[in-house]
């Protein structure tokens, strides 16, 4: 078991606290501080009754100390530990006590403070970070100090040359050495440093008394003499900043002469490339282009069949040779018909569109089937933008779906084949780009808009090879988007937004999450309706937690093993397609059972017998760049849903519980099945699957689409 995990602290606080002093150790640090604490400090937290939490409580004995200390303050108990909260409100019932993970806190408090904690990192300066976004006026902490010989829990060791004297806006009001070997009934033999850091925004440092940083010190000098070695370097690099900044200053104006003449020659460029797309768009109306093309055409088709003909006759002899010709002439033939039938098809298409209400004409690129394996955001997106009277053409591959012409799926949605038509046939259409099209080209995008064609370019996950494989063109082609290629840029998440903020303006920029259709998954169980597949595990009783998605590089299937081995009594359903045969990861286990392909129609029906639902993505950058369709999906049918630590947009919605490592993960999962026939919780989940509908998401981008560029 790892030191310092979750598990290791729930282990200590349930089995070997109390008979290794734990409660005593936490009183005798907490009667330090207090002691320590300069009386101004006290007197302001007294007088305005200032909120008190410490963080890392254990088992509640300074809550209990400070809360009879402050008497007219709120103060409360934080700690990541379940058995230490249990044990912390059975010992103090007076005094409030939560559980909460670091990332999870959402009071802030005037004062919070913590004790021998933050040694127990490797990174503490970066946790301390973290903390003190929860403090307002004042971050207290207690540390061993010059701990050299460091116990088994301890991971860093404090001394002078790694106390900071500003975090974030907090500036180290404070520092105290506390030598604790000869002090009575002491519980330390080294010492401890008391460190208190004030908020800027709320603290009168002219007011502060020159004491605080110097004269009542215990081993003031030293540190002092730290502080002046810090002045001193500060006051180098000030010089050497301000003469390197007159540097900078000169070649930012420079820099700034060369773009304006940059910027100059970009806008000539691109007013005779304009000028070039006019004449090429008037060249394709004349007479002269539709004569000659038909020419070219011909000559194409039919004179170059004498050459081959003669060839092939004296290769093959005149009969192979008439075969072959006829052969050529039919499929010409052949391809023609199936043109002109497509265009008469478009037209009467569009001539029903047009007598109807104006609406906008969407494209989507053949670039996911319609019929593919996982039922995805464009479907979605599609299927609803044709909903609201939106024209809606999905173009299709034919390596799932088996189209020829156009199909109509439903009122205003056409799956078809003729991408090329209709970029032809409809000036001024949109057209909704994946960021992963392995299809379209840069050169692509200049013709489409030459055409009059407006582009949405739709990021939907990380530029990663886990993702897109080898194809470097289309990283190339994403490094090199910007506000003149596209009318409008969708992201999912959070991540991937912050990455196109840096290249698009805010007007054409769109955080835009999946969506669930809340109709389809928010079903009941029903005995009846019980999948043959799933009646074994339902009728022996088996605790159920499940998957359901594309199983792929990016999932953690050593997750998956270790939660089969360590709970041989659950049973792991896996449903989804195997999408790079990474599958093979997963071990021989008897409580894992995959199910394979389910259709998207029959998804309920499988997942509704869940009793956890969980998404192992692998820690990463492809996790932190996704937004999960099934999360919503999970939530639509009320189930507990667990997530791995890097799903960072997952993290957002209230109800989600994380496994920061494979242990935790297992613990969130059993705190999962304590809540899984919870009202209130399950009322959450519920709340936020119908707030995050398909409905939703598209009404967000038809309403950005007209503001961007207004229907014509």
């Amino acid at each position: 078991m790892d030191v310092n995990s979750r598990k290791y602290w729930e282990n200590r606080f349930s089995l070997d606290w109390d008979k290794k002093e734990g409660r005593e150790q936490t009183r005798f640090f907490c009667e330090i501080a207090l002691r320590h604490i300069p009386h101004q400090v006290i007197k302001d937290i007294k007088e305005n009754a200032l909120s008190v939490s410490d963080w890392g409580c254990a088992q509640g004995e300074c809550v209990n100390l400070m809360s009879k200390l402050f008497r007219d303050s709120r103060v409360t108990g934080i700690d990541f530990s379940q058995r230490a909260i249990e044990k912390a409100k059975g010992n103090f019932p007076e005094n409030d006590f939560f559980c909460f993970d670091i990332d999870d806190m959402k009071e802030k408090y005037d004062v919070l403070f913590s004790s021998n904690t933050l040694e127990h990192f490797d990174n503490p300066l970066d946790i301390a970070e973290k903390l003190i976004k929860y403090a307002k006026k004042y971050f207290i902490l207690l540390l061993p100090f010059q701990e050299n010989n460091r116990i088994e829990e301890h991971l860093f060791t404090f001394d002078y040359s790694n106390l900071p004297m500003k975090i974030k806006n907090f500036y180290l009001l404070c520092f105290r050495e506390i030598d604790c070997e000869n002090l009575e009934g002491t519980y330390w033999s080294g010492k401890q440093a008391l460190l208190i850091y004030a908020n800027e925004k709320h603290t009168d440092f002219d007011s502060v008394p020159l004491s605080y940083l110097t004269g009542d010190f215990i081993g003031h000098e030293e540190y002092s003499d730290h502080v002046e070695q810090k002045a001193s370097l500060k006051t180098l690099d000030r010089d050497s900043l301000e003469s390197r900044l007159v540097r900078a200053e000169s070649e930012i104006k420079r820099i700034s002469e060369d773009q304006g003449s940059l910027e100059s020659r970009i806008a000539s460029a691109e007013a005779e490339r304009d000028g070039f797309y006019r004449q090429l768009l008037d060249i394709y109306a004349s007479d002269f282009w539709k004569v000659a093309s038909f020419y070219w055409r011909i000559r194409d088709k039919f004179f170059k069949y004498p050459h081959r003909f003669l060839s092939t006759w004296k290769r093959e002899g005149a009969k192979a040779a008439i075969g072959k010709l006829f052969e050529r002439l039919t499929r010409a033939h052949d391809s023609a018909r199936d043109r002109l039938k497509s265009a008469r098809e478009l037209q009467s298409i569009l001539d029903l569109y047009y007598s109807n209400k104006p609406a906008e004409i969407i494209i989507y690129p053949p670039c996911v089937d319609w019929n593919v394996p996982l039922y995805q955001r464009p479907h979605h997106i599609a299927t609803k933008l044709s909903e609201f009277g939106h024209l809606v053409f999905y173009c299709t591959t034919n390596q799932h779906d088996r189209t020829r012409g156009f199909q109509e799926l439903k009122s205003n949605l056409y799956l078809t084949d003729k991408f090329d038509l209709l970029i032809e046939r409809i000036p001024g259409a949109w057209i909704i780009m994946h960021a992963a099209d392995p299809t379209i080209t840069l050169d692509d995008i200049q013709n489409y808009r030459g055409r009059g064609l407006k582009l949405i370019y739709e990021y939907m996950d990380e530029i990663h090879p886990d993702i897109v494989g080898s194809a470097g063109h289309i990283a190339q082609r994403h490094r090199l988007v910007s506000d003149r290629q596209f009318d409008a840029v969708i992201t999912t998440s959070t991540k991937l937004f912050r990455e196109m903020e840096r290249v698009v303006s805010k007007e054409k920029l769109l955080l835009n999450p999946n969506g669930v259709d809340y109709g389809h998954f928010h079903i009941k169980r029903d005995k009846a309706q019980c999948p043959e597949e799933m009646k074994d595990m339902i009728d022996a009783g088996k605790t159920i937690i499940g998957y359901h998605g594309a199983l792929a590089k990016w999932i953690d299937y050593s997750l998956l093993n270790h939660l089969a081995r360590k709970r041989p009594e659950w049973q792991l359903v896996l449903i989804g397609w195997d999408f790079d045969e990474t599958m093979r990861s997963l071990g021989n286990w008897d409580n894992i059972k995959y199910l394979g392909v389910k259709q998207y129609q029959q998804l309920p029906a499988y997942a509704i017998w869940f009793d956890v639902a969980i998404i192992p993505f692998k820690d990463g950058e492809v996790a932190k760049a996704t937004s999960p369709i099934k999360l919503f999906e999970y939530m639509a049918m009320n189930k507990p849903v667990v997530v791995t630590r890097d799903l960072v947009e997952c993290r957002r919605y209230e109800g989600v519980l994380v496994g920061t490592d494979k242990d935790e993960f297992i613990i969130r999962i059993e705190e999962a099945l304590m809540l899984k026939d919870n009202p209130a919780y399950l009322s959450i989940l519920d709340r936020q699957a119908r707030e995050n509908t398909w409905d939703v998401r598209a009404r967000q981008i038809e309403g950005y689409i007209r503001k961007v560029v207004p229907a014509p």
